[in-house]
């Protein structure tokens, strides 16, 4: 549990005090009074120094790679061919100018088996995946539309909610997955191929 200073020095001096009347110590003079009060100070700096450097050591971890892409990624393939999940791109990030095509420096991750050159340029679209091209993405299809209770006014052909995944070739922003409203290809519940042969 992390205290601040004046939580710990007062329970510095609580203990300290508890001590002293345990031992009958007695401090009679303001000289000996400083030169505790000092030395209780140093000790809760020290100590809060120490405890810092501590959290922020403990918090920070080694210096570890995430090797999970390696099941992910084909092997002997060229380097630039590899998918986002396969590839690092850090000048890639949502400070780019929407729409605009941005020349980046991609490199293959760690551990990978790929062929030529580990560094690369990819010119990717300034966009996030959910506002890529419908031929960029696939998406689920319902057998569950059903449009008989939607107005003819305000949804004609009724819409349900889709997952869709961006492409592995299609470098994007974001989440790789999203949801999509897309429009029924059949009305009243029936295919319009159902609808055909009745």
């Amino acid at each position: 549990m992390r205290k601040n200073k004046s939580e710990l020095y007062y329970s510095c001096l609580l203990l300290l005090l508890a001590f002293w009347s345990s031992t009958d110590a007695d401090i009679t003079t303001t000289d000996e009074t400083s030169t505790l009060t000092s030395a209780i100070n140093q000790t809760i700096e020290s100590t809060l120094s120490s405890t810092t450097e501590t959290i922020t050591t403990t918090t920070k971890g080694p210096n570890r790679t995430d090797w999970s892409h390696i099941t992910k990624c084909p092997s002997n393939v060229q380097c630039n061919l590899l998918g986002p999940d396969c590839i690092e791109c850090p000048g890639y990030t949502i400070n780019c100018i929407y729409g605009d095509e941005v020349a980046v420096t991609c490199t293959a991750k760690p551990g990978l088996n790929c062929t030529g050159p580990e560094q690369f340029e990819k010119r990717p679209i300034c966009r996030f995946c959910y506002q890529t091209e419908p031929w960029e993405h696939t998406c689920t299809d319902t057998t569950n539309c059903k449009v008989v209770n939607t107005t003819r006014t305000s949804n004609p052909r009724g819409v349900y909610i889709s997952n869709c995944t961006v492409k592995q070739h299609i470098l994007c922003l974001g989440h790789r997955t999203f949801k999509k409203r897309r429009k029924c290809n059949w009305t009243s519940g029936y295919r319009w191929s159902t609808t055909l042969i009745l």
